[in-house]
């Protein structure tokens, strides 16, 4: 008995978890950051709390502490507004991430990483690029990112 009330709790935790709820009833919004190439990548990306904003895109004076993200490995931006309105609120609706090399991030100084611009990829993506993509954004870019404005250029 105590056997099927306990896996009577489990199936209704994973029902409710798998609904984009948290255990609280909340929905979070997700972009997924995924590192597909066979080395760690830093990533950052910036918000309307950033100190600069896409147009401008050169990298803040002070680190702003990239994520750190394995090879094979996701992590999720989540928000419990929708992204549309998040980035809506963004000085020029765009929403810039970049990714950085973990040998440069880890072996340089912050100064030299901005003023060097030493990125591997940014990519500027406006709300149709999240929803046209999924709110899945790879790194390397793979054929979803088609026609997604980024630098250097493919």
């Amino acid at each position: 008995m105590r056997t099927i009330f306990f896996l009577s709790v489990l199936v209704a935790f994973l029902i409710t978890g798998s609904c984009g709820k948290s255990s609280l009833g909340e929905k979070f919004y997700t972009i997924n950051i995924d590192n597909n190439s066979a080395g760690i990548v830093y990533f950052y990306a910036y918000d309307e709390f950033s100190e600069i904003q896409y147009p401008d895109t050169v990298l803040p004076s002070t680190n702003p502490g990239p994520t750190k993200l394995g090879s094979g490995a996701r992590f999720y931006i989540r928000d419990r507004e929708p992204w549309a309105e998040l980035i809506n609120e963004l000085s020029s609706d765009t929403l810039s991430i970049f990714f950085f090399a973990d040998n440069t991030y880890e072996d340089s100084s912050w100064s030299a990483i901005s003023n060097q611009y030493l990125i591997l990829k940014r990519y500027d993506l406006s709300i149709e690029d999240l929803e046209r993509i999924n709110f899945k954004v790879p790194y390397p870019p793979d054929e979803t990112m088609e026609g997604i404005q980024m630098y250097p250029p493919e």
